[in-house]
């Protein structure tokens, strides 16, 4: 059962005319949402409208929604869901989490004080080289030198989610 709707119009703006492709779904609230992209013809408003439709049907309204994500937003989630207590079965396995949260949430709210502001789809490679640059520079009390090594500001920006 398809529980959305697909639309293309086509409107005009002064000489220029401009094609919008819109989704509408509902979402786990029961309200009704929609996604729109515009495309200069109507051949890239179908692509773009299938594209909008596959990623409804295979990731659903969180998929959709994820454009709008901020950094901070998905930070919160990994502290939660990864970088969360570990917890460990009856072997002593351990299933999920860290060892270790405290310093997980460290390096996290670093990156946060940074980059918590923006969209996820505004971060670029050349923001992540200015930090790393502020980061190798800055003088710091937690290194033998005054100012922390590669390895140490590499590690802190290749944490995952």
């Amino acid at each position: 059962m398809r529980n959305y709707s697909a639309t293309i119009k086509r409107r005009k703006r002064g000489k220029r005319t401009e094609y919008i492709a819109r989704l509408q779904y509902y979402d786990r609230n029961g309200q009704r949402r929609e996604v729109c992209r515009s495309a200069d013809n109507s051949g890239d408003a179908k692509e773009r409208l299938e594209e909008l439709k596959d990623k409804y049907v295979t990731g659903g309204e969180a998929l959709l929604d994820a454009r709008n994500l901020t950094f901070s937003a998905l930070a919160d989630h990994c502290k939660k869901t990864r970088y969360c207590e570990a917890v460990y079965d009856d072997k002593g396995r351990k299933l999920f989490g860290v060892r270790n949260p405290k310093k997980f949430e460290s390096i996290i709210n670093k990156l946060v004080n940074e980059f918590g502001h923006l969209k996820l789809s505004q971060i670029t490679v050349t923001d992540l080289q200015n930090y790393r640059k502020t980061r190798l520079t800055t003088k710091t009390k937690e290194a033998p030198s005054p100012t922390l090594p590669q390895s140490i500001v590499n590690y802190r920006l290749a944490v995952r989610c």
